[in-house]
């Protein structure tokens, strides 16, 4: 499943053993991008930067030290190449003329090359990435007499594009964030703090996470976390929440199994009984939303992405067989030139989405609200942005998905739907008996499929 500019990933740690922390956890999301990796720890006030094209695996066995250097901060990357070839050099932290300002990105600077252009007169450019022009506009903006923040905020605020960005500064023990379209979240611990761009990443570390949304800075430190957003030209401290998400390490980890998608296909039992056990704490919801839409005659509408589309195309199928109700299927970036037209307030957008991060769904979904839909969200990630965007959520909780191509996820999807349509029938009396009687046996149909693979 191609997840774009998703790709990459950045982790973050403020606190004691910083770099052993950023390995172990840049290891989690090794799925996101294996072209290189790289860390920046500050070790008694000074920056040291490792980096190196392959694997996280190359890095350690090229730099061992990195597992030993301890350090109080740290920040590191694995990289999906997009801007730049696969070097040492276009690894992440990027760092600015003075080796001072290190930065790591994920997501694509659309304007770097006019950045670029117009600082390479004062600043020496070293690599081929778009990540490097952030590094030297935040140095050009200290060169103005202008404090970090100040400084971070304002060289952010000149990009155009999609961007998760962490940033930290030698002598100074703060990790500096941005986020834009691109998932980013900070981990909330004991004397310690982190930023990761999945919580798989800090499963070991902490359970308690901070959403950064669309337009948010913030500042995390051992001490604290502080965030803000830009209104006009006035920064605003922005109150979050924190919340605690029940997922186990044991869960970000392949176990027994050789790899992680083998490890999720064996998961598809226990996946499909807990929906059938706990997730019925949403079917009430969920149901009130479609019988409210169905009395008043309104569109429901699919609107997803990648797999969770062809989850929905079968979703569309359940709803009309067995509910006899017409609905249409939408792939989100296509949404708003085939679809937003003719929405109102008496519809319903059903958006599904593994992570609830998919920058295509998220922008369908806002253009959706502004037409008066409501929005019914399917989403297998606690207090992702979908969730936070939606007036109805039904949480599938199939747990982590690390494999790239999508197999419990989808399973999940296709239960959360043929449970929600057969409740929905029974009690506006469809024919739907025969289905009814099915679904308690899913768990143990699955386990006999999958006992009799190799």
């Amino acid at each position: 499943m191609w997840r774009g500019s998703e790709m990459c990933g950045i982790v973050g740690v403020a606190g004691r053993d910083a770099a052993k922390k950023v390995i172990d956890s840049l290891k989690i999301l090794e799925y996101r991008g294996y072209d290189s990796a790289g860390i920046a720890v500050m070790l008694n006030g000074r920056m040291e930067v490792r980096k190196a094209a392959g694997t996280i695996e190359n890095l350690i066995s090229r730099y061992p030290e990195v597992l030993e250097m301890g350090g109080e901060l740290g920040i590191g990357h694995t990289r999906w190449a997009t801007h730049g070839r696969v070097s040492d050099s276009n690894a992440h932290p990027i760092l600015d003329c003075s080796g001072r300002i290190a930065v790591v990105h994920n997501g694509t600077i659309d304007n770097y090359m006019e950045i670029r252009e117009k600082l390479s007169i004062k600043h020496e450019f070293k690599t081929e990435t778009d990540t490097e022009v952030i590094a030297h506009l935040i140095e050009e903006m200290l060169s103005r007499g202008m404090g970090r923040l100040e400084a971070f905020i304002s060289a952010v605020s000149e990009l155009r594009g999609e961007y998760a960005v962490a940033c930290m500064f030698e002598g100074v023990n703060e990790l500096y964030l941005a986020r834009n379209k691109i998932p980013l979240v900070i981990g909330v611990g004991e004397g310690e703090n982190y930023c990761a761009s999945d919580v798989i990443a800090l499963l070991g570390l902490t359970n308690k996470f901070i959403y950064v949304d669309d337009g948010e800075f913030a500042r995390v430190s051992s001490r604290g976390v502080d965030v803000w957003r830009l209104e006009g030209e006035k920064l605003v401290p922005v109150e979050k929440r924190i919340n605690l998400v029940d997922w186990s390490p044991s869960m970000a980890s392949k176990g027994k199994y050789e790899h992680f998608m083998l490890k999720e296909i064996f998961e598809q039992e226990d996946v499909v009984r807990r929906i059938l056990a706990e997730s019925r704490r949403y079917i009430e919801g969920t149901i009130s939303m479609l019988k409210d839409t169905m009395r008043r005659g309104g569109r429901i509408l699919f609107l997803a992405a990648g797999t969770s589309y062809h989850a929905s195309m079968v979703g569309k199928y359940l709803l009309n067989s067995l509910l006899e109700y017409p609905s249409e299927v939408s792939i989100a970036s296509e949404f708003t030139r085939w679809n937003l037209g003719s929405l109102d307030g008496d519809d319903l957008v059903i958006a599904v989405s593994q992570s609830g991060e998919t920058a295509d769904v998220l922008m369908a979904v806002k253009s959706a609200r502004k037409k008066g839909a409501r929005i019914l969200s399917f989403v297998n990630v606690p207090g992702s942005t979908l969730s936070r965007e939606s007036d109805g959520v039904f949480f599938f909780s199939a747990g982590p998905e690390i494999g790239v191509a999508a197999t419990k996820t989808y399973v999940a999807e296709l239960v959360s739907f043929l449970m929600t349509f057969t409740e929905l029938g029974k009690r506006i009396g469809a024919r739907v008996d025969h289905v009814a009687e099915v679904l308690p046996r899913l768990p143990s149909l699955v386990a006999s499929c999958l006992e009799s693979s190799n």
